[in-house]
């Protein structure tokens, strides 16, 4: 029994890692980490992230302060999120995430608690 659940996970790894979706993943993932504007974009969009934090914790969330940093960081990840390799990266993303969830949903959606209408009430 373990010998054959062996050969059988070994196996579903494989039809993993030879996955065109997964694959598509992994190499716009690597060109990520080499694109240099990229980076440029990611390391601004982090000093940005810092500098929201700082203003919203010096002056509160609703300081004129903390709405033009809070303004400069969504045009940071607004930059970020629109560029080629970033968008196609978020896309092959969702396809992995998908197939991701559609695995866990196979496997594991019979050991999950089902709630009925009135156990959700009860709940409430």
């Amino acid at each position: 029994m373990e010998v054959e659940l062996a050969e059988k996970l070994s196996e579903y790894r494989s039809i993993l890692e030879n996955d065109p979706r997964i694959k598509k993943l992994e190499e716009i993932e690597s060109s990520l980490s080499k694109d240099e504007e990229v980076k440029a974009l990611s390391f601004a969009l982090k000093q940005k992230e810092e500098e929201f934090e700082e203003a919203r914790s010096h002056y509160g969330e609703k300081s004129p302060l903390s709405k033009a940093a809070q303004k400069k960081l969504y045009e940071a990840k607004l930059a970020l999120d629109q560029h080629p390799l970033v968008a196609s990266y978020n896309k092959a993303y969702i396809a992995v995430k998908d197939l991701y969830l559609y695995i866990d949903d196979i496997l594991f959606s019979d050991f999950r608690a089902k709630k009925d209408c009135a156990s959700e009430a009860k709940d409430a």
